[in-house]
């Protein structure tokens, strides 16, 4: 029912461009979900339609992004971004003891632009999909965040061009690995540049490092070129995406195997983990790993919206 009267609004477009620009303080669950679905319906038509935003992250922050299907985080705040919110406070709270981040695999760089807001040191993001990349360019360009520095280019196992897969059926999901093509979708290859991390961080001296990590089933070769930066501790936080390749394949086990301790990201609950156990809870696929056990985790996060168990 809400669908057939959603789709018969007249002004649907006007709608959904007021729900984009909305205040941070008028912004709700209910907005973002109604807004969100509003947007559904105007993308199956117009995909290539866009709106201004400051993606509730702060007020004077003004980004034009693409009106997609998926695209509720233009509506809502940061702490409604179900699946990604822990990443993005765990980010705000860890870096500030840290000397730069990293978000690799920046996509159209939400969490990118909320460090931005609360992180004044160096910011480096990786986006190999050139008009996703382009947009949080122009993004940051718009914003004068000029501390924040972006790269057309893949973190992986080793430096050099690679072939990337550009999913041309969903820009959530490019990646380094074929498995989008294998699944039937819509897959462009494309050269690209890529940097294992123990050479870019070489390159760019920084001691200790934030790292969000969300690059769709290349999780193994972003281990395989960081292992050193893990191994003598310049990645101080590691938070990574791990889908089911990675699982199956002990990448928990294999960092704990560095001297690391594994948290399972739930929501604002982390859970400690002694190895790979299965455990899972949807919508959530980001994982910790750094050197502090729970006690010291937990006087870290004191006072924060996090919970250590």
């Amino acid at each position: 029912m809400l669908d057939y009267l959603f789709k018969a609004l007249p002004f649907k477009a006007t709608l959904v461009r007021c729900g984009a620009t909305l205040p941070i303080v008028l912004r709700s669950r209910l907005g973002t979900r109604t807004f969100g679905k509003i947007a559904g319906i105007l993308a199956e038509g117009e995909p290539l339609a866009r709106v201004n935003t400051s993606l509730g992250i702060a007020g004077s922050l003004k980004v034009s992004m693409p009106l997609t299907s998926q695209g509720n985080y233009l509506f809502g705040l940061p702490k409604h971004y179900t699946g990604e919110r822990g990443v993005l406070f765990l980010g705000k709270h860890l870096a500030q003891h840290c000397d730069a981040i990293a978000d690799i695999g920046a996509n159209w760089g939400f969490h990118t632009l909320f460090f931005a807001q609360h992180f004044k040191r160096p910011i480096y993001f990786f986006e190999p999909n050139t008009p996703l990349f382009e947009n949080t360019q122009q993004a940051l360009i718009d914003n004068g965040l000029t501390h924040v520095k972006g790269f057309d280019a893949a973190i992986g196992s080793s430096t050099g061009v690679v072939t990337f897969y550009l999913n041309r059926s969903d820009d959530l999901s490019s990646s380094l690995v074929d498995v989008f093509e294998r699944q039937g979708h819509t897959v462009e290859k494309v050269e690209k540049q890529i940097y294992s991390f123990d050479d870019f961080s070489d390159q760019h001296p920084h001691k200790k490092w934030f790292l969000k990590v969300d690059i769709e089933s290349a999780e193994d070769q972003f281990l395989e070129g960081a292992r050193s930066s893990l191994q003598d501790g310049r990645i101080a936080y590691l938070i990574i995406e791990l889908l089911g390749a990675a699982r199956s394949s002990g990448f928990v086990n294999k960092l704990i195997d560095l001297n690391l301790h594994a948290y399972y990201v739930n929501d604002f609950k982390l859970e400690h983990a002694l190895g790979e156990d299965g455990r899972y809870q949807a919508p959530e696929y980001n994982w910790l790993f750094c050197q502090h056990a729970p006690e010291q985790l937990r006087s870290l996060l004191q006072g924060t919206e996090f919970t250590v168990a």
